[in-house]
């Protein structure tokens, strides 16, 4: 483990290592769970993990599953996996689905998710009917197996393509289409909705424009009013100076009209030191604020971490909690931890990081793991934690085939 506020360190930690704290205050595990890329398995997982009802843990890669698959040849469709931990605390991973290209390619950006019946959902940015993406389900079917649906194929018109993550509130899933849309070509936001006669209809609830508006949006989070929270890569009110570094949204739900209303919660500012280029959706804490991160922008250029305040206005005001150094570019966002730390990934540097609140307004942050490669190589997506507070992820590449992993970091 390392340290720092303002300067850069380096460490290698190899792999299933325990590291202690100098002062003896508390020590940590690195473990990976898993390695991609052996026969018939996944490979590259840049998604996100969740935990099922069952307790264990779920996900999908961008490739590998069936690699013979024309459609898909060579490098596969990607798999949908699971991951079952064992009384030794070892896991096993079981390939859940394998993608075929006409169901869907390539699981996205974002992590699945589970509704309250085990049905597990998720996107993929490829394939399809129209090889421009997928919403699909996967339900257990009694048998320790799952039965894949295809529920939605994207097509360009006024839904988008390239799905990058998805979302449920009260039975209706919505997803982030990343490109396409409408006339804008910028993104948009739809919903699938469950009926009797056709299965699940689409509505396309928002399309991005360039100008004062987003563009390559990630995926959303509800509040508990039904608000939906998410943010763009590129544009925003700067977008005409030859900027355009990302916006934080706000769609709300006329309940007269039942139409989706945007309203820019922060436009992210060009060159004054500003975070640029938030990647991934925001969470909520207990007061109402959110945060998340940016893969550019701050002090050093490579990103930073960021919350929003609102006021009684109805405006929002943002912080700066922490600059990253040269290099760090992360596109994960932050997980909370039951005290309130905030825990995340760095891709350019390859780090596992903690950030802990202190008197002032202040953050400090601790590297709980640097990737070296063998262990695994480029975290991409966001961590979860466990009840009792271990972390885990995936990483795009490293492992024992150089394929990405699966990790824990025990505290």
């Amino acid at each position: 483990m390392r340290i720092k506020n303002t300067s850069l360190a380096g460490i290698a930690l190899a792999i299933s290592v325990t590291l202690l704290y100098p002062s003896g205050g508390w020590s940590q595990t690195f473990k990976i769970l898993h390695s991609f890329g052996g026969p018939g398995d996944g490979t590259q997982p840049v998604a996100g993990l969740v935990f099922g009802p069952d307790g264990k843990l779920y996900g999908g890669t961008s490739g590998g599953g069936n690699i013979h698959n024309a459609f898909c040849f060579p490098a596969g469709c990607g798999t949908v996996f699971q991951l079952t931990p064992n009384s030794d605390g070892t896991w096993t991973e079981t390939v859940i689905h394998n993608f075929n290209g006409r169901q869907g390619a390539g699981t996205s950006f974002e992590a699945p998710l589970f509704d309250n019946r085990g049905n597990l959902y998720g996107t993929t940015g490829g394939g399809g009917a129209h090889n421009l993406g997928t919403v699909f389900e996967l339900s257990p079917n009694g048998s320790d197996g799952w039965n894949f649906s295809s529920l939605y194929s994207f097509q360009n018109t006024s839904d988008g393509w390239s799905p990058s993550g998805i979302a449920m509130r009260d039975g209706t899933l919505y997803a982030t289409a990343s490109w396409g849309g409408g006339d804008n070509d910028q993104g948009s936001v739809i919903s699938l909705t469950h009926t009797s006669v056709t299965g699940w209809a689409e509505q396309t609830l928002h399309d991005f424009n360039t100008f004062n508006d987003g563009w390559l949006p990630s995926g959303l989070v509800f509040d508990a009013a039904g608000n939906a929270y998410g943010t763009t890569f590129y544009s925003g009110a700067d977008v005409g100076q030859g900027c355009g570094t990302g916006i934080v949204y706000k769609l709300t739900q006329n309940p007269q009209t039942r139409r989706w209303i945007e309203t820019i919660l922060y436009d992210f500012k060009c060159g004054q030191n500003d975070g640029a280029n938030p990647s991934s959706t925001v969470v909520f804490d207990a007061a109402g604020n959110l945060y998340s991160t940016t893969a550019y922008g701050g002090l050093s250029g490579w990103g930073t971490v960021f919350k929003l305040t609102p006021n009684p206005d109805g405006s929002w005001s943002e912080t700066i909690l922490w600059n990253f150094e040269a290099g760090a570019q992360v596109y994960a966002g932050v997980t909370f931890d039951a005290s309130g730390n905030l825990y995340g990934v760095t891709e350019g540097t390859g780090d596992v990081y903690k950030l802990t609140p202190s008197s002032g307004g202040q953050w400090t942050e601790t590297i709980l793991h640097h990737f070296n490669g063998q262990d695994g190589a480029y975290p991409f997506a966001s961590v979860i934690l466990d009840s009792a507070g271990n972390i885990y992820g995936t990483t795009q590449l490293g492992g024992t085939y150089n394929q990405g992993v699966v990790f824990e970091v025990t505290p």
